[in-house]
């Protein structure tokens, strides 16, 4: 497969000051988004980076506030709503006491500034054993080794090593946010291949990341409560404060989560292990991850999850029960992250399955975005899975009038008029069910003055394209003025009703049985478009037509035997006869039964 680099994304950028020289440290996670050859972007695993911004000539009486603004004009890795944390470092790098060269201190090695080798493995293995901080530089240093997929054999040939980390992870997960994330992360690694995933699941390293997962949320919501009920006690200071601090805790906690979720996505490709997560309660959990986080690269992966278990009845029905279209409301209304949205999009449309699932979508109101959204003029993916779904919505009466509180009808409608080539078929069943509801129909006849409505009757018998027909023949069964406003049209409907597509004839046919006007001289149609020596070849019992024409030219003779003076010419034309031997042939056919008595109604 051909992948190119499209663009690269910066995640999880942490600002620190550098532990000896006159320097900010940013760490950063660079993820690069490609593009295969079938048109779908993927993220690539993320790779750490660190930059060191070296401050030339900063001293004591450097203007702080000015240099800040000059790093993040010229550094795109910091964000402009970081000035004031760039602006307390810098402050703490002229206050920090300069260490005297009389009596030198040894340099602590930060664990990002040391290298780690594959011949120091056992060394690293020792630290495991050791406090956290060194736990901490050992896995840290383990990491380094294993993103190097060269080394995952090596690292794995030290049997000691994911026992140790398994363990650390265990028993301390809780008492290092940056120890848990880096763990995980070695796990990551190894579950990036399908061969190590049993050894993965061998150490209960999935049962064990939901568990993290699911304290570092709780932990989360703690953290909320305790900055709302700080809001109301203390000064604003206090609160600006407290708000800071919350909202690192909150990025650096997103790091986890990513690690977490990628990690799951990863070792969830085996379908026994889905039926696990889903018994221990991972649908509930990403439920809530969709609700309360906010960061980009973990919704997509927690999306990514969900849409692959959507797949399977058991994982649909419990994402029933825990009400998942509710929590992608924000996602699906705000429309502006392509990725999150397009994987919405997907997801749901899995869902949209369900009867029951597609009553939440409308009760969520997701109708009106998501009809936005396939109304849209911009070709994009998401306009077609949107109209895809929209169709699979469309198909229960509710929803489906729903629509007619939105604009979405006039303008497909007008999308297809517009297009001069093959109109697309998810459009043109859309098209088809959204004909069905009379509130659709009356807003299409208001659009534009009723003229939308007329060019798509002329497409239709212009082009003979059955299914935009298939949407005229539904628009004409409502009392709204559609009837009335397809009468121009009478004689072009009739003449097509004998075409050689079986599909476009059924259509045409069907449109004109529905025009059951009292001013329609259905006794000139029949004459004028030599419909009556059709209708008795149509019905007769050694007919070679479809069964389908049949039934719609009992439809069409039904209207028509409203016509005192046509029911005249079909009793002449011994239609009652035609009839009759029909019925006995057609005695098990309801429908056809229905209809033929229908029609012996009329012509009493």
């Amino acid at each position: 497969m051909d992948e190119r680099i499209i663009r690269k994304e910066v995640i999880n950028a942490s600002l620190d000051v550098h532990p000896a020289q006159t320097a900010l440290l940013i760490d950063y996670d660079e993820v690069n988004i490609l593009l295969s050859s079938n048109g779908r972007e993927f993220p690539t695993e993320p790779r750490q980076c660190t930059k060191v911004i070296r401050l030339e000539g900063f001293a004591k009486d450097t203007d702080v506030r000015q240099l800040a603004e000059d790093i993040v004009t010229k550094c795109p890795l910091v964000s402009p709503t970081r000035l004031p944390e760039i602006e307390q470092l810098l402050y703490y790098l002229q206050t920090r006491p300069v260490t005297s060269s009389s009596s030198p201190k040894p340099l602590s090695v930060s664990p990002d500034a040391e290298e780690a080798s594959i011949h120091d493995l056992d060394n690293y293995i020792d630290l495991l054993y050791e406090e956290i901080e060194d736990k901490e530089r050992g896995a840290k240093l383990v990491l380094q080794l294993t993103r190097n997929p060269e080394f995952l054999e090596e690292v794995l040939a030290k049997e000691t090593v994911l026992t140790a980390l398994a363990r650390v992870l265990r028993e301390d997960w809780n008492k290092s946010m940056q120890l848990s994330s880096d763990i995980l992360y070695i796990f990551f690694c190894f579950s990036n291949f399908s061969q190590f995933h049993q050894l993965v699941a061998h150490f209960k390293i999935g049962a064990l990341c939901m568990t993290i997962i699911e304290e570092e949320l709780k932990r989360a919501k703690k953290w909320k409560a305790e900055l709302e009920s700080t809001k109301k006690s203390r000064d604003a200071d206090d609160f600006r404060k407290l708000q800071k601090r919350y909202r690192t805790l909150i990025r650096k906690q997103d790091g986890l989560l990513r690690i977490g979720l990628y990690l799951l996505l990863n070792l969830s490709e085996n379908p026994d292990v889905q039926f696990k997560m889903r018994i221990k309660g991972i649908i509930k959990m990403l439920v809530e991850v969709i609700i309360t986080r906010q960061a980009e690269p973990v919704l997509i992966l927690a999306l990514s999850l969900l849409q692959r278990m959507s797949i399977f009845k058991e994982n649909k029905d419990e994402m029933k029960r825990q009400k998942v279209t509710g929590a992608v409301l924000p996602i699906v209304s705000d429309q502006k992250a392509a990725d999150t949205l397009n994987l919405t999009l997907r997801l749901l449309m899995n869902l949209s399955f369900d009867k029951v699932i597609r009553a939440q979508i409308a009760a969520s109101h997701l109708i009106p975005p998501i009809a936005k959204l396939a109304s849209t003029i911009e070709t994009s993916p998401q306009r077609q899975v949107a109209r895809c779904l929209l169709y699979q919505i469309s198909k229960d009466e509710k929803p489906r009038n729903q629509l007619s509180y939105t604009d979405a009808f006039p303008l497909l409608v007008t999308q297809v008029l517009n297009d001069r080539g093959e109109v697309p078929l998810e459009l043109s069943a859309l098209l088809i069910n959204c004909a069905l509801s009379a509130a659709n129909a009356e807003l299409l006849l208001k659009h534009n003055k009723g003229k939308t409505l007329k060019s798509l009757i002329k497409r239709g018998l212009k082009t003979k394209d059955a299914l935009i027909m298939k949407a005229v023949r539904n628009l004409s069964i409502h009392e709204t003025g559609c009837k009335e406003a397809m009468l121009p049209y009478i004689g072009n409907i009739a003449s097509n009703c004998q075409s050689k597509d079986d599909s476009y004839a059924i259509e045409c046919i069907g449109t004109l049985a529905n025009l059951n006007l009292p001013n329609i001289d259905y006794n000139l149609v029949l004459q004028e478009y030599n419909l009556v020596p059709w209708l008795k070849d149509a019905l007769d019992t050694n007919t070679t037509l479809p069964d389908d024409i049949v039934l719609e030219a009992v439809l069409l003779t039904g209207t028509a035997a409203m016509d005192d003076q046509c029911a005249k010419l079909l009793g002449k034309e011994n239609f009652v006869q035609i009839l009759i031997d029909l019925l006995k042939a057609k005695q098990e056919d309801d429908e056809m039964v229905c209809q033929i008595v229908y029609v012996f109604y009329q012509l009493a």
